[in-house]
């Protein structure tokens, strides 16, 4: 074949920009009316046409959730890593949004702090994990015999940094948490969100969704939560191998109508962007979610306890998260 010239690679460059225009021009951001109409024209014209030479504070707004190219999956990865490099360069710069920036240092020098005997296995939750879930979460693993210290982290246990932009807090945030783990002795962790299973699995050794302890839960008082008549539904479609046997095995109880819907915690929630997810996200589940007598709304993620609690006035049901509702429900 004849031999690749600057011209040629140019030309391949401008054809394939185009092709990706032409995907997001079909498409909408869902998630706004509040930028730029339609914001997927805005992101591929001012951001990936030019180059990203001149990145704007709008790439901040992006929820990286993708569904402005749905039905072209292969583009996903293209946005994702547009968005971010603007992020970075941002950063690099010097020009964060003063919000983002005043929530990044704060958290960033943030103290660890154990909790509870120090013991080899720890149960690591999310800052905006609200209390009532936490508190349900260590009765659940208490309940299945196990015994635990547990740690309170902010931003994803770091990987909140770097979809930010801030690559280098997030590296010194993580290596900061690696050392934590090694001079308390902690040798796995329970975790609570993909985000951490992601992160701490390259620290330690054995790393736990805390969705398996609800497998042995749903076992142990299966007579009971049998006379459970609810149809839930489950806000964030969340990690298939975290919560696949758990929802499987809440699923198998004879009552339970269980259904998934989309969720704050399936996009890059950050505090340029959140009055405007939640705004969003508000008005989908208002619109979209019916229910009949019996009817619950579950979360899995600290983000959609702020979406319900925004919600709570015009949701006539139960409201709560998985752990809360099984022990509830278990009269335990």
């Amino acid at each position: 074949p004849p031999r690749s010239t600057p011209s040629n690679s140019s030309a391949a460059s401008d054809v394939y920009k185009r092709q990706v225009i032409s995907v997001l021009s079909e498409g909408r951001c869902e998630l706004s009316e509040e930028v730029p109409p339609p914001y997927s024209i805005y992101l591929s014209s001012e951001l990936i046409l030019r180059g990203w030479e001149v990145p704007s504070e709008e790439a901040f707004l992006c929820g990286l959730c993708g569904r402005c190219i749905r039905g072209k999956p292969q583009f996903r990865s293209l946005l994702v890593e547009k968005v971010l490099e603007a992020r970075r360069k941002i950063v690099e710069d010097r020009r964060p949004p003063r919000a983002l920036e005043e929530r990044v240092r704060a958290l960033s020098s943030e103290e660890l702090v154990l909790r509870g005997r120090s013991v080899e296995t720890c149960l690591v939750v999310e800052d905006e994990t609200p209390k009532d879930m936490q508190v349900s979460i260590r009765t659940l693993l208490r309940r299945c015999g196990v015994k635990f210290s547990y740690l309170t982290l902010p931003l994803g246990c770091g990987s909140q940094l770097e979809l930010w932009g801030f690559s280098s807090e997030a590296k010194i945030y993580m290596e900061r948490l690696k050392e934590f783990f090694e001079s308390r002795g902690i040798k796995r962790a329970i975790v609570t969100s993909p985000r951490c299973k992601e992160v701490i699995s390259r620290m330690l050794p054995e790393v736990i969704p805390y969705t398996s302890y609800l497998v042995s839960f749903v076992e142990k008082y299966k007579e009971r939560l049998s006379s459970l008549e609810l149809n839930l539904v489950l806000l964030g479609t969340g990690d298939e191998e975290m919560d696949s046997q758990a929802l499987e095995a809440i699923s198998s109880l004879p009552g339970i109508s269980l259904r998934r819907k989309r969720g704050m915690s399936d996009v890059d929630v950050n505090p340029v962007n959140f009055e405007m997810i939640l705004k969003s996200f508000r008005s989908e589940i208002l619109r979209e979610i019916s229910f009949k007598p019996s009817s619950a709304i579950v979360y899995v993620s600290g983000f959609d306890a702020f979406l319900l609690e925004a919600s709570s006035r015009e949701l006539p049901m139960c409201i709560g998260s998985l752990p809360e509702l099984l022990m509830l429900s278990a009269s335990i």
